[in-house]
């Protein structure tokens, strides 16, 4: 079987991937109003997911299923991207995001290093909630003035309807 730190990597790759799916694929489709044509890759990932899943967890446990995971994911951003280019819709890169999710998953990496090479499950559960605040904290510092935007548009709206 794979280490735990191969599991981890892992968990990051899915983590950077995820992100770009949300906030530079997924984003493009509802700004262009082709929510319906969305469903394609979704589905056909999620087939590619558990197909990879039944062939790979045999090989490798658990972290065969994360292996397919990381895998659904960059096919899915890859037959997205093919779909909306098909389709002529212009897919802007959004460079100051993608260099910002980035950074999150690379201090997220950074911030297990102190547990490379222990494999004991109290480490490992450590090391995934060491990780999980890691990029939660360091989305929220670089997000930080999006995020305050988005609470005072929330209280003048609900001042405004009281």
């Amino acid at each position: 079987t794979l280490s735990s730190s191969s599991a981890a990597s892992d968990v990051y790759k899915r983590q950077f991937l995820k992100g770009m799916k949300l906030y530079a694929i997924d984003i493009v489709f509802h700004l262009t109003k082709q929510i319906k044509i969305q469903i394609i890759p979704v589905v056909v990932a999620a087939t590619v997911d558990v197909a990879l899943t039944i062939i790979l967890i045999p090989l490798y446990g658990l972290e065969g299923a994360a292996m397919a995971t990381v895998a659904a994911y960059a096919f899915a951003i890859i037959s997205s991207w093919l779909l909306l280019a098909a389709q002529r819709t212009t897919l802007p890169f959004p460079v100051k995001d993608f260099v910002k999710i980035l950074f999150a998953s690379a201090i997220m990496g950074l911030s297990t290093l102190p547990f490379a090479g222990d494999e004991r499950l109290g480490i490992s559960l450590l090391q995934v909630i060491v990780a999980g605040l890691t990029y939660c904290f360091v989305c929220g510092c670089l997000y930080f003035k999006d995020l305050t935007n988005m609470v005072l548009k929330r209280k003048v709206n609900k001042n405004q309807h009281t």
